[in-house]
């Protein structure tokens, strides 16, 4: 399972090869179910402003819809799994990170359409477990399967952002106490 917390304290949980569920957290009432596509061991993520949400799955396909209404307003098909999602603070970018150790970003309009302008890819050195976006910025922290942390920043001008520094944080057995 895959869940993603609402600002209005709603749970959205992507279940393998079922719909998307939103839950109300204090009553843990089902208010809807969601039929999406993207249902092989999903991924889930809300924008900062709960105005978006975005499920994407082992098979590569993401969807993007509008939590008022609940409804899928695109559709992309990316040629990997996809394993992990996450909206920046400004609900402008959608990071998707890869089984193919890819980075991709997707620019969203205020209109809710895709800009196909501000699309772009970050190669990393092993498969995208986690992705997070820091407050406040253009930056995503992206956690790899080889153990290392990295900082990318989404925007250039050349639609090519290297990352900002390579070997970040590398995670470290735990010490014998």
């Amino acid at each position: 399972h895959s869940c993603a917390l609402h600002p209005n304290k709603l749970l959205y949980i992507g279940i393998p090869r079922t719909d998307l569920h939103i839950i109300d957290v204090q009553s843990g009432r089902t208010l809807n179910t969601i039929a999406l596509d993207a249902n092989e061991f999903p991924t889930v993520a809300i924008s900062a402003d709960g105005g978006l949400f975005a499920v994407a799955d082992w098979t590569g396909l993401v969807e993007i819809g509008r939590c008022r209404d609940q409804e899928v307003f695109v559709r992309i098909e990316t040629s990997t799994a996809v394993t992990s999602l996450a909206f920046s603070p400004s609900g402008s970018w959608l990071a998707l990170g890869g089984a193919d150790n890819v980075v991709r970003r997707i620019g969203l309009r205020n209109d809710y359409s895709i800009d196909r302008q501000a699309l772009g890819v970050q190669r990393a050195k092993s498969p995208i477990n986690s992705l997070s976006f820091l407050p406040d910025t253009d930056r995503i922290v992206c956690g790899g399967a080889d153990g290392y942390v990295r900082v990318w920043d989404v925007c250039s001008e050349r639609n090519s952002c290297p990352f900002l520094n390579d070997k970040w944080f590398r995670n470290s057995p735990p010490r014998d106490r």
